[in-house]
């Protein structure tokens, strides 16, 4: 795990003030590896390399990595399935009668090897694990920027007449002395609806984000760069045949099964380090199960680490510390204090780089923090809600799509308007308005996908972002409810993995130098997963396939309990403990600091208790939003 940046240039330029940027650049990023900096340059590639060390310790294994052919590799991630890939190059390298010595075991060595042997379509379909990584052919004189299927690792870049540059994080393309630095109106109504940037955009113009399982080829032959993104797949579809293959054969014990054993190869694979490995243990369903497996197949005893609340009704602890009496782990727990979350809040726009509104970004950043107190890589359940239907709103969703469907409740949402329902919400104290409300929004659209994305966007009662910016794909017809089930999965996978939760926790871990693995989004398990039937992944009993396989390693008692989620009590501390802090924040110069116009409105909303309850995450995506403008462009 590292971090990653540079630039090409198309003209000569001064070397020695080209080189002092990009160690300033490298700098930047510093906290993704710090325990190694190095740089490599010609007179136009610039490429630089910070080191976390996981995997072979030694020299061998630092890069910038050099081949025997002038090529030239810069990786962040870890290909958990490297020692596959590597007797996959010796067989060729042994067909094609080549002696070919290999220098060190790093899976950079590997993955290098593979991209000039095997190629790199070849080396795509093949390699499995977290990556993002930049690749010099120097023969072609070609750069290409390359990022894993589901968006583990992070990848920015951006190009002008004369420069294309790159990075792990937008702070180092920042550090870039041609880079101007202007933000998108669009990208920040985007984040406004969905508390996040969706890629390719970030919210800087003409900077973006590589897309999950893309490349970016940069043909520098050319008079001005010239670069194309190509997308790469390792997924079979789901189709008609395939859904009615898994109903007749009714297999639902042998998908099981497979998926476990998938799940345990895939646990052993991410265990595999030259440095101690631990696992965050929350309690709930998809942590448990990694644990689970990890402490099966673990010659030594496995370090978990979880985070608890003062505020028992959201503490999970109890509950993680219980499965770990049961695993007989080696149990760490630090419990999150007001103070705490004093201290980190301030640090959002500095850790996330562009504005970012998941406020369980402070216990994955504590929590990540604590761990590396103790080890250097932690194992995590990340992905498990979108892969097996996790969510509340995928039920949710399927029920309001059956309510707003029925003949009877369009008819009388025709007498009733938003405003109505809102006034009385708002006067009685009412939670009928977020359930009403969204019913009357979805009974007026035929389109049964915007159903699902209205519920995961934010309300707009303030004008934040133009109702009309969206550019996520617009679908104008009804699915079916097991097609709905897939689209919801898919664009949760597609979008809220990687740009909301995967995000999360890469920024909140590598800020303390530790990494993260996330075991369930392994491609065999990818593959599996979007084979089968989705009714199986979303049916009446939430998580159906995570639990089955679960209830082997653990009594069934220790996970069937409701879903309480991984984030802070929002609403109480902005109401009590944060309530003095947030004033500060939110003033009328801040406000109009970042260009809100009606602030007048904003405030006397927030200060009648009723109403700010009912838009108190519509606030705090204002108030992430402060804080990112007054660091970043405070700074520079």
């Amino acid at each position: 795990m590292c971090g990653l940046t540079g630039f090409i240039s198309l003209r000569d330029i001064n070397k020695f003030s080209a080189i002092e940027n990009l160690k300033e650049m490298v700098s930047s990023i510093g906290h993704r590896g710090p325990d190694e900096k190095n740089i490599w340059t010609n007179n136009r590639v610039f490429l630089g390399h910070s080191r976390l060390s996981i995997i072979d310790l030694s020299e061998t294994g630092k890069q910038p990595m050099i081949s025997k052919r002038g090529n030239i590799l810069i990786f962040n991630g870890e290909i958990i399935n490297y020692q596959e890939i590597k007797n996959i190059i010796n067989q060729h390298l042994s067909r094609k009668n080549i002696n070919e010595k290999w220098t060190g075991t790093s899976d950079t060595e590997v993955l290098l090897k593979s991209l000039e042997y095997l190629g790199i379509e070849h080396t795509l379909k093949i390699i499995d694990g977290m990556f993002a990584f930049v690749y010099w052919n120097g023969d072609k004189k070609k750069l290409y920027l390359i990022r894993d299927r589901a968006g583990e690792k992070p990848l920015y870049y951006c190009s002008s007449k004369d420069y294309f540059v790159f990075g792990s994080e937008l702070k180092s393309i920042r550090c870039f002395k041609n880079v101007n630095c202007e933000i998108s109106p669009s990208s920040r109504d985007l984040f406004f609806r969905y508390g996040y940037i969706p890629a390719p955009f970030t919210i800087y113009e003409n900077i973006f984000k590589l897309n999950p399982a893309s490349y970016i080829e940069v043909d520098t032959c050319k008079n001005s760069f010239v670069y194309e993104e190509h997308k790469y797949s390792i997924f079979t579809q789901y189709n008609e045949n395939t859904l009615a293959l898994n109903k007749n054969d009714n297999k639902d014990t042998k998908i099981i099964n497979d998926l476990d054993k998938l799940i345990i190869n895939s646990v052993q694979k991410n265990l595999i380090a030259d440095v101690p490995v631990g696992c965050f243990l929350s309690g709930g369903l998809d942590s448990s199960l990694v644990t689970s497996i990890a402490s099966k197949v673990s010659e030594k005893k496995i370090d978990t680490f979880t985070i608890g609340f003062q505020n028992k009704k959201m503490d999970e602890s109890v509950y993680a510390k219980k499965i770990s009496d049961y695993l007989k782990t080696n149990h760490n727990e630090i419990i999150v204090k007001e103070k705490d979350v004093l201290d980190i809040l301030p640090l959002i726009g500095e850790i996330y780089d562009e504005p970012f509104s998941d406020n369980s970004f402070v216990p994955s950043f504590i929590l990540s923090k604590f761990a590396r107190l103790k080890v250097k890589s932690c194992l995590s359940g990340d992905g498990g809600d979108e892969l097996f239907g996790g969510y509340r709103r995928y039920f949710n969703s399927l029920k309001i799509n059956r309510i707003a469907s029925n003949k009877v409740f369009r008819f009388l949402s025709k007498f009733l308007s938003i405003q109505d329902i809102n006034d009385f919400s708002l006067k009685y104290n009412s939670k009928i308005y977020f359930r009403f409300m969204k019913l009357l929004n979805y009974s007026k659209h035929s389109n049964t996908k915007m159903l699902y994305k209205k519920l995961v966007s934010f309300k707009n009662v303030f004008k934040f972002y133009d109702s009309k910016t969206n550019i996520l794909q617009q679908d104008n017809y009804k699915v079916s409810e097991t097609e709905l089930k897939k689209f919801m999965m898919d664009f949760d996978f597609s979008n809220y993995l990687p740009e909301n939760n995967l995000t999360k926790m890469d920024r909140a871990s590598m800020k303390n130098s530790l990494e993260v693995r996330s075991p369930l989004l392994s491609k065999e398990i990818l593959e599996f997963l979007f084979k089968i039937d989705p009714n199986l992944r979303i049916n009446n009993d939430r998580k159906y396939l995570i639990k089955k396989i679960l209830e082997k390693y653990i009594p069934n008692s220790y996970f069937e309990r409701p879903k309480r989620g991984f984030s802070i009590p929002l609403n109480n501390w902005l109401n009590d403990k944060l309530f003095s802090w947030t004033a500060e924040i939110l003033t009328k110069s801040n406000l109009i600091l970042i260009g809100i116009v009606n602030h007048k409105e904003i405030l006397e909303t927030w200060n009648d208790k009723n109403r700010r309850n009912f838009y108190i995450y519509e606030y705090w995506n204002l108030i992430v939003y402060i804080l990112w403008f007054k660091n970043t462009f405070s700074k520079k």
